[in-house]
């Protein structure tokens, strides 16, 4: 009987998920837990690598959007750049029949528009790391306050209902002791 290796068991179980990958089929989490099962692994192991899993495929989704929005910023930057530079170049071209001071503002902002396009477009240096890590950050803060929010309202509201009804419950109560004690008071009046 032939035994493997775990690396060459995780190699044969990725290509295997390939495979399946391909066919269109997706495994459901019940049935990848029940494969980690067959596999030795136990609930709490397979629930611990699933939560990893999980921050590390949003982690990977935040950078994502992180550069998209950073490539997006450049963008409408050079635009600016390009539109401000260009009018500038044609005022200076119409006033002084050549390129005098426009060079100016073109090669100072440009030195600044190389520089954000370094910092943009280079993903693997310290900076970028420091920048992504800034955004991430707040990112964050953004995320937990916004849940704290909802968390507020979603209490607010119950507390408001719960409080609507027993001030509901309470004035019923105390019109009906309030009607009890009327027809009370009107029958000894009559007698």
């Amino acid at each position: 009987m032939e035994s493997y290796t775990e690396l060459e068991v995780q190699q044969i179980l990725q290509r295997a998920l390939l495979r399946s990958q391909k066919t269109g089929e997706k495994l459901s989490r019940a049935q990848v837990e029940e494969i980690a099962r067959e596999l030795g692994v136990s609930p709490e192991d397979f629930a611990l690598a699933e939560q990893e899993w999980q921050r590390e495929r949003e982690l990977q989704s935040d950078l994502t959007e992180f550069i998209q929005i950073a490539r997006r910023q450049f963008r409408d930057g050079l635009v600016t750049y390009v539109v401000v530079n260009g009018v500038l170049l044609i005022l200076n071209f119409l006033t002084a029949r050549g390129i005098t001071w426009a060079i100016y503002p073109l090669l100072l902002w440009g030195v600044f528009v190389a520089l954000d396009a370094w910092s943009v477009f280079v993903t693997d240096g310290a900076m970028f790391e420091r920048r992504f890590q800034t955004w991430y950050k707040q990112r964050q803060q953004e995320r937990l306050t916004k849940e704290l929010q909802q968390k507020l309202v979603t209490t607010a509201t119950a507390v408001t209902d719960r409080v609507g009804k027993a001030v509901v419950g309470l004035t019923d109560r105390l019109t009906q002791k309030l009607s009890q004690k009327v027809e009370q008071w009107l029958e000894d009046n009559k007698k």
